[in-house]
């Protein structure tokens, strides 16, 4: 028993030993072989700055010794911006302006005898080129001149308004639309424009072509294509300005031809003071009024909705009034051609009566009759309310073929016919109404009445 207790204590003992040494090791990390790694890729980097060091160097060296070699020079030009040439070295030794020849504009290009036949010949070419230039602008220079002279009786008509905004306080509203001088008479200056703007104006102002700005009188207007005569009194203009001021010269619109140059000044684009070049694209077109029918010119020339002005042709005269509610879905400047509205330019600027019916109507040819059995004349497409048509019993679709014993095939004639006419006055009118058993003559007796 004792022996077992003793080898029970020795047993105790190695294995208390054996604990304490375990507890006394030290554990350590495995060696990492990280900082010869990272040695290796610095290495590798290095050698690469190097390499790449020494090729940009040798390719440096080889450009410069290779452009120096060459005679080409490498090193960066100062940015210079030349200052603008005076009119007279563009226009090739004329000024701009007048066209005169400059004293001392340099010699012309090839005069040196020194110069080969090849130098000549490519000289040459510089001459004609500039030539054709020069001729361009010339073209050009003389349209402008032509503007020039045209827009002096061209002026700005303001029409001001006194409008009240959302907080009920009242505010002036400014618009602006071109007019033409179209007499000019010992009292007054009679201005042609567009009633659209001066509708409820409380004040009409001019400013005329030099800058100066006098009031204007709204006098009468014609309700059917809104053309305006409107007044200034000559003693509220500048003497200087009347000085300047003339007249338009109203040209002839039936001789305009297509494809006709043509220039659109006033306010074409929709501001004032400007100027646009084109050409004419129809002349043949035509609008159907109130006891009216008028021609149109249509241009090439793009326009605002809004623009106005005239249409002068290259010898200064005008030979439309823009009226752009007649352009349709474009946006080209369309005019009245001048010739057909020279009556009632001289009506509202005298102030008489226009004298009215009130129908509108449409040619009915000769072809067109035979191709639909419609007798020849006026068809009426439209009678306005309470007119004297309408009230005489003509109705839409009648067919007028007199007045007053006259012939009438055309509306331009029966235009005519009742731009005669005074108020009052008592004319006979046949037409021809469709029936059951065909056309039959009606006669309408018809009082004329005032637009």
């Amino acid at each position: 028993m004792k022996d077992d207790k003793h080898q029970k204590d020795l047993l105790n003992d190695r294995e208390a030993e054996t604990n304490y040494q375990f507890l006394n090791q030290v554990i350590r990390e495995k060696p990492s072989k990280r900082p010869a790694w990272l040695l290796r890729i610095a290495g590798i980097l290095l050698g690469a700055v190097l390499f790449g060091t020494a090729a940009a160097a040798v390719f440096l060296f080889s450009v410069r010794f290779a452009s120096g070699a060459m005679g080409i020079d490498l090193t960066n030009p100062r940015i210079s911006i030349p200052e603008d040439e005076s009119a007279s070295v563009i226009s090739g030794g004329t000024d701009y302006l007048s066209g005169a020849p400059l004293e001392n504009s340099g010699p012309a290009v090839g005069e040196s005898g020194d110069e080969d036949t090849a130098e000549n010949e490519e000289n040459k070419e510089d001459e004609e080129r500039i030539d054709s230039l020069n001729a361009y602008r010339e073209v050009f220079r003389n349209m402008l001149q032509v503007a020039d002279e045209s827009e002096q009786a061209i002026v700005q008509v303001t029409g001001i308004t006194n409008e009240m905004d959302y907080f009920h306080q009242n505010y002036e509203n400014l618009r602006q639309i071109s007019g033409l001088a179209v007499a000019v008479s010992d009292e007054s200056v009679y201005i042609l424009t567009e009633y659209r703007v001066i509708d409820k104006a409380s004040r009409i102002m001019v400013t005329f072509h030099d800058g100066s700005i006098a009031d204007a009188e709204f006098q009468k207007r014609d309700p059917d294509t809104g053309l305006t005569i409107l007044t200034v009194p000559v003693d509220s203009v500048k003497e200087g300005t009347l000085n300047i001021l003339q007249a338009a010269s109203l040209g002839n619109s039936r001789a305009v031809e297509r494809g006709e140059p043509i220039l659109a000044l006033g306010s074409p684009l929709g501001y004032g003071d400007s100027v646009a070049y084109g050409i004419v694209t129809a002349t043949e077109n035509t609008v159907s009024g109130i006891d009216a029918q008028y021609s149109l010119l249509t241009t090439d020339i793009e326009g605002s909705r809004d623009g106005s002005g005239i249409l002068v042709n290259l010898d200064g005269q005008v030979v439309g009034i823009i009226a752009q509610q007649y352009a349709g879905n474009n946006h080209t400047i369309t005019a009245l051609a001048i010739s057909r509205i020279k009556p009632l330019i001289e009506k509202l600027s005298n102030n008489e009566i226009l004298p009215w019916i009130g129908i509108t109507g449409q040619n009915v040819t000769q072809e067109l009759s035979g191709e639909t059995g419609i007798p020849r004349g006026v068809l009426v497409t439209s009678v306005e309310p309470d007119s004297p048509a309408m009230l005489s019993g003509i109705k839409e679709y009648d067919v007028i073929v007199k007045i007053n014993e006259m012939p009438v095939y055309r509306v331009q004639e029966y235009q005519k016919i009742v731009e005669g006419l005074k108020p009052e006055e008592e004319l006979s009118v046949i037409a021809m109404r469709k029936g059951a058993g065909g056309y039959r003559e009606i006669s309408f007796p018809v009082v004329c009445g005032e637009k």
